[in-house]
């Protein structure tokens, strides 16, 4: 998390390169003021931007558009033919095995473009280990390879991040 607060009363330099087009001068003093660094003054952030705690993630499921907790959020592969793409769904608990049928009806129909999207989808979210795997795949054994992978995100084997 990249934080654009102080440090030690001067500001970072994150929060100078924010602050300077924005014309965030100022001259005033107490919450909020300024810093004076090579002669220009950059506006601090008030203390309460700088102690905030982090704040429970909610998803929406893209099924059932239910917000979840990121605890109860999966990330499944989802198969769209008509922009013949695999693209990430977030899904809640009870619409997962839903999502995990449907792109496992996916791949036994073998659609044309389904394995370099799914290629592709698994590059996109750093799983590079089963994209080499699907990638040296014989042929004839890629459409095994694929339903491992999708048995593998079933079994919670394959964990997809947000």
């Amino acid at each position: 998390m990249v934080s654009l607060a102080a440090d030690r009363g001067r500001p970072n330099a994150l929060w100078q390169e924010w602050c300077a087009p924005r014309g965030r001068l100022s001259t005033d003093s107490g919450a909020g003021a300024p810093a004076e660094t090579a002669g220009v003054q950059y506006l601090m952030p008030p203390a309460a931007m700088t102690d905030q705690t982090a704040r429970p993630c909610h998803l929406l499921c893209s099924a059932c558009y239910t917000p979840c907790s990121e605890a109860d959020a999966h990330v499944v592969p989802h198969w769209k033919p008509h922009r013949r793409m695999v693209i990430k769904a977030y899904r809640c608990g009870a619409c997962r095995p839903a999502a995990i049928d449907e792109l496992r009806a996916a791949v036994a129909a073998g659609p044309e473009g389904l394995e370099a999207s799914f290629h592709a989808f698994l590059v996109r979210h750093g799983r590079d280990d089963h994209a080499e795997w699907l990638r040296t795949a014989a042929p004839e054994e890629r459409h095994a390879v694929l339903l491992a992978i999708v048995d593998a995100v079933d079994a919670g084997q394959l964990v997809l991040n947000p």
